[in-house]
């Protein structure tokens, strides 16, 4: 069984000690799950299955149930209450939303679990930290990139910032500086070429690099140790 009995405060130990989160869009439920076996392979270890897959709560049982024991689930793309709810009930350890949904924040709260809300301005940064989100997601990280992300710190010193989208290898090492807490990765990561061919162990291999240059970013060699 994956690690669907860790507590709020160790699951977002485990997302800002991992630090990369691998966002899973898919096409069917076997693609979903084959691509977070690829991903685990290559030492990715939080996985984030969207809301745009067909069965998003079948697809996170699945992984909660009979994944690797230090596999960190959670579902990204939640947009409504229900499917918070949904989500949680599937074996969820944090939901991720793109924009800041009061409704989703607030099943996070009830439920006790981490809570990723999509803000990108100020006021939306406030708005998200008030209403009691965990995490800030920064998205679109492209728009923008690591230089406002470190500036946000400067006003925003205790909160904790996850930039997803425009997170390359080529920049790991700007957002490793700018001190987020973790980065969401999705196509850069997963490739919809590698896996509308089969190649699933491309997307190991993609992994093992971002891993890799997470950890020469951090200056040494990067110790997953299972919280």
């Amino acid at each position: 069984m994956a690690t669907a009995s860790l507590p709020k405060d160790r699951v977002l130990a485990r997302i800002a000690q991992d630090w990369i989160v691998a966002v899973v869009r898919a096409e069917t439920n076997d693609q979903a799950l084959k691509i977070a076996e690829a991903l685990y392979a290559g030492r990715v270890m939080c996985i984030e299955i969207t809301y745009t897959c067909p069965d998003p709560p079948a697809i996170i049982r699945t992984l909660a149930e009979k994944g690797p024991p230090d596999m960190l689930v959670g579902a990204g793309t939640v947009c409504t209450q229900d499917q918070a709810t949904s989500a949680i009930d599937a074996g969820a350890q944090f939901l991720v939303s793109p924009g800041l949904v009061e409704e989703v924040i607030a099943v996070a709260k009830t439920r006790d679990v981490a809570m990723m809300a999509g803000a990108v301005t100020p006021t939306e940064v406030m708005a998200a930290a008030r209403l009691g989100a965990d995490i800030i997601k920064l998205f679109p990280g492209s728009l923008f990139g690591p230089s406002y992300a470190k500036a946000l710190a400067g006003p925003f010193p205790k909160l904790k910032f996850m930039p997803t989208g425009g997170v390359a290898l080529e920049n790991i090492k700007d957002w490793k500086a700018a001190g987020v807490v973790a980065v969401g990765i999705g196509t850069e990561l997963v490739q919809k070429e590698a896996v509308l061919a089969g190649r699933y162990e491309t997307i190991t291999s993609r992994a093992r690099s971002f891993v890799e240059a997470a950890a020469r970013a951090s200056g040494g060699t990067l110790v997953q140790r299972r919280i």
